[in-house]
Parts: C-alpha cells; sequence; structure tokens
C-alpha cells in the first residue's frame, strides 16, 4: 500500500519526474518503517517485480539521479494574484537526503523536512502500488496520485489547469500554456494510460470559467468492477500490455506451446514472482515435460527473432498512445512482420513531433490512413 500524507498529495512538482522515478518516489511510501535516522532500504527485484537487467539498473540509476535532485513546492503561489498578495508564502523541499543504488536494492534516507509528512494517521491518500506499476506515462502516475483520494467519496472533482500544470510539474513549461499542447501532450496520454491500465475509469472536461481561455479541468471517476481472477483464463489475467506481446507472437505464427510458456512468465513477473496457485483439473498429478521458457531456455528464436518480437509489442503501445485503434494497430502489425523494412516507425515519429509542435499535420488520421494503404 502507497500511504502519504495529502500535503504530499497536492504538492507542487518543481519539474516533471520520469516514468520509473516517479514509480521508485511512490513505492517509496509504501515501506511501513519511515523513520528518518535510518536508512531504508528494499531489494530492485521487489520493485521490479522481477530479476533486473542491465537496462533496468540503468533506468533506476538515471531515477535515483532525479530523485535526488527533485524538489516539492508547498505553499501559495499559483497565480499572479497569488505573487502579488500580502499572504504570498512558498516553501521548496527536497525529497531525499541520499539515495544508494546497486545491483540488487535501492537505500535511501528521507530528507528531514519530511518529518511531518511521514507515517500519518490522519489527512492521508493511502492505495494499492500494483494499480499504478504497469502505467506508461509519468503523468499518469501523478494524476491517479492525485485523483484517487476522492474515488469512492465522490464522483468527480473540478482543478484549476495552473494548478493541475504545477502538481504535474509542467507549470513552467512555455509550450504548455497552449492548452491543446497541453491536452495532446501530457492530459490524453495520462488519462487513456490510468484508464487502460488502473482501477478506476477516468474522464475529463475543459471549462472556460472566465473569459475564452480554459481555466479548469472537470474530472469525473469511478472505481472499475473487477471480475474475480480466479473466474478467468491465465491469458486474460494478464496486463493489456503483456496481451500485446502475446499478440504479436501469435501473428508471427509461434507455437502453442512457446506461446502458453510466455504466459506463464509473464504471469509470473506481472504477479511479482508469485507462484499461480489455480489448481489444475487433473484429480491426479502428471509428470509434466519440461516446459519451454522462452526467456531462459536454448533459445526455440534466434535472438534476432526475439528483438524483432519486442518491437512488434513496442509498436502497438506507441500507436495506442497516438489514438490508433486496435484493428488498425492489428494491421500494422501484420504489416510490420511481413515487412521489417516498413516505414511505419519514421511515420510515428513525425506525427509525435507534430503533436509537440502543435502542427495539424501529420496526426492520428494522417498515420491511420499510412497503415491502411496497400
Amino acid at each position: 500500500m502507497v500511504k502519504r500524507h495529502n500535503g504530499l498529495v497536492r504538492a507542487h512538482q518543481k519539474t516533471s519526474l520520469n516514468l520509473t522515478a516517479q514509480k521508485l518516489l511512490l513505492y517509496a511510501f509504501t515501506l511501513k518503517d519511515q523513520d528518518l535516522d535510518k536508512v531504508l532500504e528494499f531489494p530492485v527485484s521487489q520493485f521490479l517485480g522481477r530479476k533486473p537487467g542491465g537496462k533496468d539498473i540503468k533506468n533506476i540509476d538515471n531515477a535515483c539521479d532525479q530523485l535526488t535532485s527533485a524538489k516539492i513546492k508547498e505553499g501559495s503561489g499559483v497565480t499572479m494574484e497569488d505573487y502579488e498578495s500580502d499572504d504570498f508564502n512558498r516553501k521548496y523541499i527536497t525529497l531525499f537526503e541520499t539515495i544508494e543504488l546497486n545491483k540488487t536494492r535501492v537505500a535511501f534516507k528521507f530528507n528531514r523536512s519530511f518529518k511531518k509528512f511521514l507515517g500519518p494517521s490522519k489527512n492521508f491518500t493511502q492505495y494499492l502500488y500494483s494499480n499504478l506499476k504497469d502505467m506508461k506515462s509519468p503523468h499518469a502516475v501523478r494524476l491517479y496520485d492525485f485523483l484517487i483520494g476522492g474515488v469512492g467519496k465522490y464522483d468527480e472533482r473540478k482543478v484549476a489547469l495552473n494548478e493541475l500544470k504545477a502538481v504535474l510539474g509542467v507549470e513552467d513549461k512555455k509550450s504548455y500554456n497552449n492548452y491543446s499542447t497541453f491536452k495532446n501532450s501530457v492530459l490524453e496520454l495520462a488519462v487513456n494510460s490510468i484508464n487502460e491500465t488502473s482501477d478506476i475509469n477516468l474522464s475529463y472536461q475543459a471549462l472556460r470559467m472566465m473569459g475564452r481561455k480554459y481555466t479548469h479541468i472537470h474530472f469525473m471517476f469511478s472505481k472499475k468492477t473487477i471480475e474475480p481472477q480466479l473466474n478467468l483464463s491465465k491469458e486474460q489475467r494478464l496486463s493489456p500490455e503483456n496481451k500485446l506481446k502475446v499478440e504479436a507472437m501469435r501473428s508471427m505464427g509461434l507455437s502453442n506451446a512457446i506461446i502458453n510458456s510466455t504466459i506463464e512468465e509473464l504471469l509470473v513477473q506481472q504477479n511479482g514472482n508469485c507462484i499461480d496457485i489455480t489448481p489444475m483439473p487433473e484429480a491426479k498429478a502428471k509428470p509434466q515435460p519440461q516446459q519451454q521458457d522462452l526467456f531462459n531456455q536454448e533459445p526455440t528464436m534466434s535472438p534476432k527473432e526475439i528483438e524483432f518480437q519486442e518491437k512488434i509489442s513496442k509498436l502497438a503501445v506507441r500507436l495506442k498512445e497516438l489514438g490508433i485503434t486496435q484493428a488498425v494497430i492489428k494491421k500494422a502489425q501484420n504489416r510490420y512482420s511481413q515487412n521489417p523494412k516498413w516505414g511505419i516507425w519514421k511515420e510515428i515519429n513525425d506525427t509525435k513531433m507534430a503533436i509537440r509542435d502543435s502542427q495539424n499535420f501529420p496526426n492520428k488520421h494522417t498515420l491511420k490512413k499510412f497503415i491502411e494503404e496497400e
């Protein structure tokens, strides 16, 4: 359980943290013994839910580097009226005193200024870390943390646009003064990620409370109805990202034996190396043939084939981020699997750059047309 004082939940970020840094920060608040005089630690494998590789350590290293200099802003100062007020007050708080990382563990000490925020007995927000661990947008993680305290108590919340930008750490980015840019580059991606991977349904509406500019975001949310896990097949229990991996493997024509063993491995990773205890239908245990392990066996696929399968999975993720429908994504995966030199990645990058620069073309509609052209 992530347990955070509401002062931290509502605090402004000076800058936006990357995805791993956001998750690492919130994971630190799952530790129960938050003593300022002690070095707190947890295994890297526990944070990841699997054994780390070199790329994982590099990502966590970059995240730790960000967190050592990250600050939150507490107090007033969101609008010019706040700055001109005699009651103006602002405090900048560094999050951590030290962070240490090696191949197996993360160890850290909170800044002593955090004393009033640690181990709160009232005025706090609490939720399962697993509800956000599969999110692919750093702003989704922060937005979920900011809104989840109200889910179940009420079904809507109105937030000033400047306040929302400050909470997400993008208040000082001039490009986001344009609402369309902020919506396409931050808000839409965050909301989509929350809806796809978390335990809540989230929607929003931009409001003009004064003048012609958007000033507030009206969020509407509700808890999802979750079916009992025992009623779901193993493949249905996979996260959305892992389901895309399995779909990509099927599109490549891989055998059911390889796909089924991969599903088993993905479930282990997804559940934090927990053992699947769903009872087998056989009344008596039968000797099982040695199971193929896609990640640790003498490879049935070559390294190039495995790398290409990962690219097909990433293709689906990138297209979904841009708002492409599942049917078109499937067609893109099939075309790419048949022709690895197909220029889809350039089209994706051009579309992302256009969205970032508030250009009308190319967009998701021209990208869809490119995919569907024979």
